[in-house]
């Protein structure tokens, strides 16, 4: 799986900050959660000197420890150079980034060899109710090296993919 089989949901622990959490998921299965600790727990346990915020996680080790594989497996580091493209979307507000992330993993390419999050941004040009979520896309052939043309026809094609599935729009 290209994503490393793990995610990252929006969490509803009372513990944590709404919008500032996560469930922790592996192979479909939640083990553990992270996020900023609730307003009302800090205040509870009167912590509202402590700055930053105080950030917490939990994980399953049993869970962890048990799907462990037995050999590590080896990857020959990449003859060829990658390219690296980004995509700005602007989406539906209670869309999960994960969800794009999986979507992009989804498209059928082989040269798609790694995806990241960097971005996120709220207010300022983008609508009320919509949120900016910034992707780096690395491309690369275990043949080959790729031709701009190349990449240039496929990324293309993703955003309008993506933009399809999604129902959102390049930022602009």
């Amino acid at each position: 799986m290209r994503l490393g089989g793990y995610s990252f949901i929006p969490s509803s622990e009372p513990f944590l900050h709404q919008g500032q959490s996560a469930d922790i998921f592996v192979k479909g299965s939640c083990i553990g959660h992270i996020g900023v600790l609730a307003p009302a727990v800090v205040e509870k346990l009167d912590l509202k000197k402590m700055k930053p915020d105080i950030v917490v996680f939990e994980l399953n080790l049993d869970f962890l420890l048990t799907h462990t594989p037995d050999t590590i497996q080896y990857s020959p580091i990449p003859k060829f150079p990658p390219v690296e493209r980004d995509i700005a979307l602007v989406v539906d507000e209670k869309m999960p980034a994960a969800r794009i992330q999986e979507l992009m993993g989804s498209f059928p390419s082989e040269l798609i060899a790694g995806i990241s999050l960097f971005d996120f941004f709220r207010g300022g040009n983008i609508p009320a109710g919509k949120k900016s979520l910034a992707f780096n896309i690395i491309y690369r052939s275990k043949e080959r090296t790729l031709r701009d043309e190349e990449i240039e026809t496929l990324h293309a094609s993703l955003v309008e993919y993506l933009i399809e599935k999604t129902g959102g729009e390049l930022r602009k």
